[in-house]
């Protein structure tokens, strides 16, 4: 069982989200401060950490900075930062702002682990298989084009232009030629990948799951 340390000032957010990961199945500690996370951090290195930005005045990014081996980390905040953001990307470090979705939550925390423990065992279970998909798949994204990689009962994954990926909102809508409506979906993460392309990792909101089950049925797979 993977384990998470949440570090959170907020009670109420703290609580959520405990809840949420506890419900997915995961091993969950949690930490109202950051000195309160050091400890927990030196006590039992976790395979995540979630950490708010701005923890009852102290800076959330110590918790990375100051912790060898390094940890994989998702920040979560109120308070869009560009500075922040960018400290926290060159940390290797995930930057989302608050609302975030919870399944759009779920799917990053998965890939996080997924791909901090890509050489170890046991593999770590999917929720949801992933197909492939034959030939080129072209799909509307926002206002750009992209090709669609993979599908789940719970989203996919698209190769998108840096350009493209870069203005991508927290949600948005898809449009893909099996649907005759366009999708809501959520961004889940994002990396960049060669020659100016980027992959992406999106979420199908819950409202629109009915209708992406039939679309994955008529998508050509691999």
């Amino acid at each position: 069982m993977h384990s998470i340390l949440i570090v959170e000032d907020d009670e109420a957010t703290r609580t959520g989200l405990e809840a949420l990961l506890c419900g997915a199945g995961y091993k969950v500690r949690t930490a109202a401060t950051v000195p309160a996370g050091m400890r927990a951090l030196r006590a039992e290195a976790p395979d995540l950490l979630i950490s708010d930005i701005r923890v009852d005045g102290y800076n959330g990014l110590q918790l990375v900075v100051e912790q060898s081996p390094p940890v994989q980390a998702i920040f979560v905040t109120g308070f869009p930062d560009p500075v922040l953001e960018a400290d926290a990307r060159r940390l290797g470090a995930d930057f989302l702002l608050k609302p975030v979705a919870p399944r759009a939550l779920l799917e990053l925390v998965e890939q996080r682990l997924r791909d901090g423990h890509a050489d170890a065992e046991p593999k770590p279970i999917r929720r949801w298989p992933r197909t492939a998909i034959a030939g080129d798949v072209a799909a509307q994204v926002a206002t750009s084009n992209a090709r669609i990689v993979d599908v789940s009962n719970g989203g996919l994954r698209i190769v998108i232009d840096a350009a493209g990926a870069e203005t991508l909102p927290p949600s948005f809508t898809v449009r893909v030629p099996a649907s005759p409506a366009a999708l809501d979906v959520d961004l889940v993460w994002k990396r960049p990948q060669a020659e100016g392309l980027w992959l992406c990792g999106l979420a199908v909101t819950e409202s629109h799951q009915p209708a992406w089950l039939q679309v994955i049925a008529q998508l050509p797979a691999a």
